[in-house]
């Protein structure tokens, strides 16, 4: 649902299929990821299998242009799949919402499954050393809103909802944030996950010396 609220498109419509004496309208009904990552793609579908037990189709695009990515698609056209998401809720770019059974819900293991879901498609994470953040962009303010009580729920404090152009963004900057971001959410993308574990190490790295800097300094004043 997280990825649905974002690079997650829901499709129906009409295809021509060709017969042997005529054309006729056949609808079709598309779950369907496309993204950059291996991993991400892969967890979509491990995701869809696992709660609707039909496995998805792949398709892979090798980019002609040197300067963009590859990209992998991933795609279930499962009709009772799309009519049980769609119940969810709408999940259009500019008017998504969080389903209710989300937003609501005690448990902080959905939150933190949700939440990965929507940053591994929206996220970007920042390991500059004197820039280290967690940003999530979206086009969708209400959207974003409800982001950021779920994130409150966590513990987790972000920034005030900024806009740029035509984009709102919110951002979790603090230490205690990005912590609980990593042991209560997470990525599937690898790379976003280990620029983060870099994050969180090189601070307990720092405590961790700051620490034993200070035990000896009590030890000389005995």
């Amino acid at each position: 649902m997280g990825v649905m609220c974002s690079d997650g498109c829901l499709w129906k419509g009409f295809t021509k299929k060709k017969q042997v004496t005529k054309v006729t309208l056949q609808t079709e009904h598309h779950i369907r990821l496309v993204a950059i990552d291996k991993d991400f793609v892969d967890y979509f579908a491990y995701c869809i299998e696992k709660v609707y037990g039909v496995k998805p189709s792949y398709k892979f695009r090798k980019s002609k242009n040197p300067n963009w990515s590859d990209t992998y698609t991933v795609y279930c056209r499962q009709k009772s799949v799309f009519t049980d998401i769609e119940s969810f809720g709408t999940f259009s770019t500019k008017s998504w919402r969080i389903p209710f059974q989300i937003l609501n819900s005690p448990n902080k293991q959905i939150i933190g499954s949700f939440l990965k879901g929507f940053f591994d498609s929206e996220g970007t994470v920042c390991a500059k050393r004197y820039n280290r953040y967690i940003r999530a962009d979206s086009t969708n303010i209400k959207g974003l809103r409800e982001i950021v009580y779920l994130l409150s729920i966590l513990g987790i404090k972000t920034t005030k909802i900024s806009k740029d152009r035509n984009c709102y963004y919110v951002s979790i900057s603090n230490i205690d944030g990005l912590e609980k971001f990593y042991d209560n959410i997470g990525f599937s993308i690898q790379r976003k996950f280990k620029r983060l574990e870099s994050i969180i190490n090189e601070y307990r790295g720092k405590v961790i010396k700051n620490m034993g800097k200070n035990r000896g300094i009590h030890v000389g004043l005995i």
